[in-house]
């Protein structure tokens, strides 16, 4: 799954708190977020100055609008990576138990189980877990060139 496949499949599915949501959709739509409110922070900064960020620099009004935006598909996606691994989407809420967060993400980087679970059919396909192999297209050579060979000359002098 690409970058913008993975991001376009988060806000298709911004509420879907059901299934299963594999590693890449869910780190792609992590680095969607993380670069969007940079940017967002960026643009608060150019069109406010550097106090649009608040007293504490934490988020100015860009930032905040991205933020809301992201917030209820980024909740659905993390509750579908946990669904991935087997786990309750129950545990999502350790994002807003501060330090205790960082497990979660320490979860969520594992890989998820192998074929269908309680959730639903593994999302990267196939029976075991592993997507099906992709016919690769056969390349044909031509040998015909139109460039001749050195030192077979078919004219003579």
């Amino acid at each position: 799954m690409s970058f913008t496949e993975a991001v376009a499949a988060c806000f298709r599915r911004f509420a879907v708190f059901e299934g299963r949501a594999g590693r890449a959709e869910y780190w792609y739509f992590v680095l969607f977020s993380l670069l969007g409110s940079l940017a967002g922070a960026g643009i608060d900064v150019a069109l406010y100055g550097p106090l649009a960020l608040g007293e504490g620099g934490l988020i100015g009004p860009v930032t905040g609008l991205f933020s809301l935006v992201v917030f209820i598909p980024g909740l659905a996606v993390t509750v579908r990576r946990l669904h991935d691994r087997n786990m309750r989407g129950w545990l999502a809420a350790l994002y807003f138990l501060g330090p205790l967060s960082f497990i979660l993400l320490i979860v969520l980087a594992f890989p998820g189980t192998n074929g269908p679970n309680r959730f639903g059919p593994d999302p990267r396909g196939g029976p075991g877990g592993a997507p099906p192999p992709s016919p690769r297209p056969m390349r044909v050579r031509d040998r015909r060139t139109s460039i001749p060979r050195t030192g077979a000359s078919d004219e003579t002098d």
